[in-house]
């Protein structure tokens, strides 16, 4: 996930352009406002306009240099927006001899300012820069990292859930419940905050209900009307005013827990989806290619998630390669908190069924029924066929001409002997069948026990049975019967 995070960023050269931001914002303030080459630099690399980038330090700038400037009384501070030009004014007694200048201006220069301006005047001068700029640079480069950092969140998230297939807005809800319970524990909050994310610049907000009272005892839950209508002069004793409340270092934990957050929920997300399309498939073929083989193991590309093709799954004598594709039967999906597990097998009696549905025409069509399938994978397989339609030869129908359909199934299963057995409602013709290619003199039914004695030629016997016992052992399976065979010289 990390990994997915930090490079769902941008086309540009991720270290180049990085450099250049860094250095931009790093020398985008100075003594007199903004640096306007930084300022451009940051305008090309990061897509932004000199506006934007104005009113994500202004405030910042102006907390800061209010700050830096305690001493100082009325403090007033603008930041132009055509030429980035700070400036910084404070409330200063006209005097004849300056004893605090922080207080303080002397006639002749009060003068300069206002011309009509006498003794014991109070006069907005300039502020030395020296005694703000350092704060007010500090202030703008923060306020720029934050806000890159909160857009590269959004950015982020939009193109890892794009890739993925996943709702940002589940994303982005879960970021923000986590975000409004890390601020609560953080802060020793109430209940009455949430936690915002705007959609398209990424900027965290943090908004507390308070009710306007005529006096204030818990700050946290209750304001002043003056303070209420500071922000909007309709408010009255009672009302609930929202008030944003962000803490100035609120951006590293939003950070931290917004990483958590994706990480988790992607992961569930994928689960969800996964298991959503992978449910859906059950009992059915996918095509993958093996990416890996560690220790018998063997995993499967998808395309869209891996699988684990284990080895009980895996029929004997089968050799894997990298790369290599195949077809594999989805025997079950499962899921719970941690994964979810796409089950696949090439031993399973349905990926023979399958193949037989994919490659023969009459099946996958109805005119052809697929009655039963017994498989000792890597060996051999025995599949019972039906057709309601009797002009219908279901067995030539599966083997295709010249053998070709059964060839096709038989390469993609290396090489396992298929033996194609015609159904029949009569269980001794069926069970008959079912010993193929051994042929049978007789068979005797009892229908209570569902056993047969089958009666074979001497010379047939072994092949009736098979090596160690597999022909009858697959067809006892297939038919469902207990068969017992003898030969006629018994």
């Amino acid at each position: 996930m990390n990994k997915d995070f930090n490079t769902a960023k941008s086309n540009k050269d991720p270290n180049e352009s990085a450099k250049k931001v860094d250095k931009a914002v790093a020398e985008v303030f100075n003594d007199k406002g903004l640096n306007l080459r930084a300022v451009n630099t940051l305008c090309r690399e990061r897509n932004i306009t000199k506006e934007e980038i104005i009113e994500i330090i202004a405030q910042p700038v102006k907390e800061a240099c209010i700050e830096a400037l305690g001493a100082y009384s009325d403090v007033k501070v603008t930041l132009t927006m055509d030429k980035g030009k700070l400036t910084v004014k404070s409330s200063k007694l006209v005097v004849d001899d300056v004893y605090d200048d922080a207080e303080e201006i002397s006639y002749s220069d009060a003068k300069k300012i206002n011309s009509r301006c006498v003794i014991g005047d109070r006069i907005m001068a300039d502020v030395n820069p020296s005694e703000y700029t350092a704060e007010a640079a500090y202030a703008a480069r923060e306020a720029l990292t934050k806000s890159f950092h909160e857009k590269e969140l959004v950015e982020a998230i939009s193109c890892i859930c794009e890739e993925k297939n996943i709702n940002p807005e589940v994303i982005l809800d879960a970021i923000e419940a986590a975000l409004t319970a890390a601020y609560r524990k953080n802060f020793n909050s109430y209940e009455n905050v949430s936690v915002t994310i705007n959609r398209q610049n990424g900027k965290v907000v943090v908004m507390a209900k308070k009710q306007v009272v005529e006096e204030v005892y818990d700050d946290q839950e209750e304001i002043s009307l003056e303070d209420a209508r500071n922000i909007n002069a309709v408010y009255n004793y009672g009302d609930i005013v929202n008030v944003e409340v962000t803490p100035k270092n609120f951006g590293r934990i939003a950070a931290m827990t917004a990483k958590q957050v994706v990480t988790q929920r992607i992961r569930e997300a994928e689960r969800g989806i996964i298991y959503s399309e992978y449910n859906g498939k059950k009992d059915d073929i996918v095509t993958g290619t093996v990416s890996r083989i560690e220790r018998g193991s063997v995993y499967i590309d998808l395309g869209d998630t891996e699988v684990l093709l284990s080895e009980k799954e895996q029929p004997k004598g089968e050799i894997y390669e990298i790369g290599q594709r195949l077809k594999c039967y989805i025997s079950s999906v499962k899921s719970d908190m941690r994964s979810t597990q796409v089950i696949i097998s090439r031993t399973h009696p349905g990926l023979v069924r399958k193949l037989f549905e994919l490659e023969v025409p009459e099946i996958s069509d109805g005119i052809v029924t697929i009655k039963g399938v017994s498989r000792e994978a890597g060996s051999r397989t025995k599949i019972a066929v039906y057709s309601e339609d009797p002009s219908i030869d279901a067995q030539g129908a599966c083997i295709g001409p010249k053998g070709t359909r059964v060839q096709n199934i038989g390469d993609e299963l290396r090489n396992e002997k298929i033996d194609i057995i015609k159904w029949s409602e009569d269980p001794a013709e069926f069970i008959s069948a079912s010993l193929s290619p051994s042929e049978v003199i007789s068979v005797e039914v009892d229908e209570a026990k569902k056993s047969a004695k089958v009666i074979v030629p001497e010379q047939q016997l072994s092949l009736a049975i098979g090596k160690s016992g597999q022909n009858v052992r697959l067809a006892a399976k297939l038919t469902g019967w207990k068969i017992d065979i003898s030969s006629a010289a018994v």
